[in-house]
């Protein structure tokens, strides 16, 4: 199982120059302090400035990305980090993937922008290529799910994604520790190096 917040959370501990990183996702991600227990597993001097911002998921469900009214939540939403001067920002939730475009223009070009969505797609591929030694042929696909899927279903029929290409399912996980997840990652991560 590859988890996506200790990717996002890797891949900003090791974009960060200056130590500050920023979370922003729903009310409930940063009440959990799942990033920000993730960071602090893989780097303990990494600040961590997380920040809820539940609306942003409103605006994305209403298709509403790029609007002067959706501009100013999301500028609302960004304000702590701009103060915080931070150099990376996790995109904690995946509904704000939507909403990039927006929040890089806002943030600049001296902030990295981590997705954890597209890190870890980016990983999938390249642990499927590297094991398969090729990209497509002979792959089966199996999409599952740890949240209600009717959502996915909404979101995803608005998109261009083929909902007739797989089935997926919903299941449940039980949710390891953050040095459980840590210690997986740096698995893989041995294990693809060594390709």
């Amino acid at each position: 199982i590859l988890e996506m917040g200790g990717l996002g959370a890797l891949t900003a501990v090791e974009a960060t120059k200056n130590g500050n990183v920023g979370v922003i996702a729903t009310n409930n991600t940063i009440r959990s302090k799942a990033y920000q227990d993730a960071i602090d597993a893989w780097d303990k001097k990494v600040r961590v400035h997380a920040r809820g911002a539940s609306a942003l998921v409103d605006l994305v469900e209403r298709g509403e990305h790029s609007s002067p009214r959706a501009v100013g939540k999301i500028k609302s939403a960004l304000a702590p980090f701009r103060e915080a001067e931070i150099d990376t920002l996790i995109l904690g939730c995946t509904h704000f993937t939507f909403l990039k475009p927006a929040i890089k223009h806002l943030m600049g070009d001296g902030v990295r922008i981590v997705d954890p969505s597209e890190t870890m797609a980016e990983a999938i591929a390249r642990m499927f290529f590297n094991l398969c030694g090729h990209e497509e042929d002979g792959l089966t696909y199996e999409f599952n799910f740890t949240k209600d899927l009717r959502d996915f279903q909404v979101i995803a029929n608005k998109t261009t994604l083929r909902m007739d290409r797989f089935s997926p399912q919903l299941i449940e996980i039980p949710n390891p520790s953050w040095l459980e997840i840590k210690s997986n990652w740096e698995q893989w991560w041995e294990f693809y190096e060594a390709k």
